[in-house]
């Protein structure tokens, strides 16, 4: 597990009621995760924080955000990092 993914996982976990030790390849955090809109939020704004970078205002969050697959490979993307 890269430190990147190891750091994303730690904050989706702290959201999580039964902060079960789980994968999150290839689930939704909106409908497998159940993350509510104020946990997305604070999702949200925790990445922006530990990896150091903002989400544009042209960026489809829901689309990232919708499948933890998608948002690990843009946050490698932007920190300039490769799996």
């Amino acid at each position: 597990m890269s430190e990147i993914q190891r750091k994303l996982d730690e904050i989706i976990k702290k959201y999580i009621e039964n902060n079960q030790d789980d994968s999150y390849f290839g689930k939704s955090l909106i409908s497998d995760i159940k993350l509510d809109s104020v946990s997305l939020m604070e999702v949200i704004a925790e990445i922006e924080d530990k990896f150091d970078f903002s989400f544009g205002l042209d960026e489809n969050l829901i689309e990232l955000l919708d499948n933890y697959d998608r948002l690990l490979e843009y946050i490698y993307k932007r920190v300039g990092e490769s799996r």
